[in-house]
């Protein structure tokens, strides 16, 4: 093998090295960006839930003390609660459902929404308004699956043993 070829060898090798570079690049830079991504929708989502949650205090701060108390299942001050945490659950559903929110935030927040959305105030709201949320046919049934499921559980009784 001349110098020439040898030369060319080293040339095609360093390519092949530098397309193998550029891939990894590329797709560490789509990860970062993934990551940082999600971490905005996280701290934006959850301070929309924060100021969602405080609205609510200042109607009644009991509130997040007992809400399963069945007392603000009727209360219409409550609406817009619901009204807004709704709408802020729907939005983070789309995002989960679209693949734009990371699986693991998703399942962050589940518990907490299912909890909530089985609360009486949520039940009784929901079954007022689960129209207004006929664009979004998934995040209807998710909804109403999630409260259907809980009314299958057996009830735990709240009485202290003797």
């Amino acid at each position: 093998m001349n110098l020439m070829e040898q030369l060319q060898l080293i040339g095609q090798a360093a390519t092949v090295i530098s397309v193998i570079i550029a891939i990894w690049t590329i797709r560490e830079n789509g990860n970062m960006n993934r990551r940082m991504m999600n971490m905005e929708v996280f701290t934006r989502y959850t301070e929309r839930y924060e100021k969602i949650i405080k609205e609510s205090e200042k109607v009644d701060s009991s509130f997040r003390l007992d809400p399963n108390n069945q007392k603000f299942a009727k209360e219409a001050k409550f609406e817009i609660f619901v009204i807004s945490y709704l709408n802020l659950v729907s939005e983070e559903y789309y995002l989960k459902e679209k693949g734009y929110l990371d699986i693991e935030v998703w399942n962050i927040w589940e518990s907490e929404i299912v909890r909530m959305l089985n609360t009486p105030l949520f039940v009784n709201q929901w079954q007022k308004r689960n129209s207004e949320f006929h664009a979004f046919p998934g995040f209807t049934n998710w909804v109403t699956a999630v409260q259907k499921k809980n009314l299958n559980l057996p009830k735990i009784d709240k009485k202290p043993a003797q």
